[in-house]
This record gives structure tokens, C-alpha cells and sequence, in this order.
């Protein structure tokens, strides 16, 4: 799954249930998705293009730009 991928099944979800999703949301779950399933079943989720921490949150450029 890219992280395109990733991110649209977030926004698809937060639409259904009704949540506003911002792109800071967003970015907090890809990485707490990353991380989920690169501890519990070691493959990486977004097929290398991987996430970035930064001092105040991580980045993935691609999902983030998809919401501008």
C-alpha cells in the first residue's frame, strides 16, 4: 500500500463517520499506522517511501499535498 493509499482510506473513513479530518490528523495516523504495522507484523506499510519524524510531527509530503 503507498501512502497515497494509506491517506485516502483515512479521509474515506473520517467521512463516513462524520470527522473532520485536517491534514495534522492525518499525518498522526499514517505515522501511528506506520508504526502499528511495521512492530506487530515488520513490513513496511508505505513500500519504502516510509515517514520522517519531525520536531513537531511527521511528514510524508505526498498525503499532505493531496489535501492542498
Amino acid at each position: 500500500m503507498c501512502s497515497s493509499a494509506l491517506a485516502n482510506f483515512f479521509i474515506d473513513k473520517a467521512k463516513e463517520e462524520c470527522i473532520i479530518m485536517s491534514n495534522l490528523k492525518l499525518q498522526k495516523l499514517m505515522f501511528i499506522g506506520y508504526g502499528w504495522t511495521l512492530a506487530l507484523i515488520d513490513k513496511d506499510l508505505t513500500e519504502t517511501e516510509g515517514l520522517a519524524a519531525w520536531p513537531c510531527s511527521s511528514v510524508n509530503l505526498s498525503p499532505n499535498e493531496m489535501l492542498w
